[in-house]
């Protein structure tokens, strides 16, 4: 009878065992989809540890007395050793420990990771917020190669931000190299396609490549989307203009002057396209000039 029951523990001990194996398998693929996962690994490992170790058939006594005639003769430090090795309970209790000791070991990394998740972003908008301000600041003092570098920074951060893109093409237009911001603001419209001024910036470098019909394009879907800036008004009404479209260059011309009554050259193209009103937009346009 004893028999039996030793082998029906050593059975379930060996299953429990089995399942403990599969579990740590479990761990060590699973931790990285968080806490919530870890933590019930490890309380499988735990119960199907405790079991395997609880059914664990007893080992025979290490230190035990037993009569002097059984003693190992010439290698007592061997026996002692080969008796160890035998021990199945001891030699699970290390196998625990050293599990246990790699959990505690790496444990932090698990639990910490949720939050080093978080952290990141936050960091990564101040960083960005910050870098574009630097950025610009160098853009209006006229430092284009310092203000190159800090959208650069904006871009290895977020490749695909919008003020970064849009700033970098416009140190471009400064600079009078057209193609360069051409094809930077052209990738900032296919990752922004609703930022309105990349459009305006776009019609401006077709407009400076002479390459009107591309720029009132542009300058067409900049307005749609609410763009309303005083230079987009003038560059639409001057398009106009030269195609000789005098009922769309006069309305672009009146919203400009709205938005900016200094306009001189825009009232004097309103003083030439309508006629009946011309005196008013030269009295206008004189007093400008003083």
């Amino acid at each position: 009878m004893d028999i039996m029951k030793a082998s029906d523990q050593s059975k379930k001990s060996s299953r429990y065992l089995r399942w403990t194996i599969v579990s740590c398998a479990l761990l060590a693929l699973l931790w990285p989809l968080g806490n919530f996962v870890f933590w019930i690994m490890l309380g499988f490992i735990s119960y199907f540890g405790f079991f395997a170790y609880y059914y664990q058939p007893k080992a025979k006594p290490i230190f035990g007395r037993s009569d002097a005639t059984q003693q190992p003769q010439g290698k007592p430090v061997q026996a002692l050793w080969e008796s160890i090795k035998r021990a199945k309970s001891i030699q699970f209790a290390i196998a625990m420990g050293v599990l246990g000791f790699f959990i505690v070991l790496f444990a932090p990394t698990f639990t910490s990771s949720d939050s080093e998740e978080v952290q990141p972003m936050d960091q990564k908008t101040v960083n960005i917020d910050s870098l574009v301000d630097l950025g610009n600041e160098r853009y209006n003092r006229g430092e284009y190669e310092s203000a190159l570098n800090h959208y650069d920074e904006v871009l290895q951060v977020d490749p695909t931000n919008q003020f970064g893109l849009y700033n970098k093409a416009l140190v471009f237009y400064a600079k009078k190299d057209f193609r360069k911001s051409i094809s930077l603001i052209n990738y900032c419209i296919q990752q922004n396609p609703d930022y309105g001024p990349a459009y305006y910036l776009l019609g401006d470098d077709y407009k400076f490549i002479n390459q009107p019909d591309s720029a009132l394009y542009f300058f067409d879907r900049a307005y749609e989307m609410g763009v309303r800036d005083p230079g987009l008004l003038q560059n639409l009404g001057d398009i106009y203009y030269d195609q000789k479209e005098s009922k769309q260059a006069i309305q672009f011309y009146k919203e400009a002057v709205e938005q900016d009554t200094t306009l001189v050259l825009v009232l004097e193209r309103l003083a030439e396209l309508e006629p009946s009103k011309a005196e008013s937009y030269r009295r206008r346009a004189a007093l400008v000039k003083k």
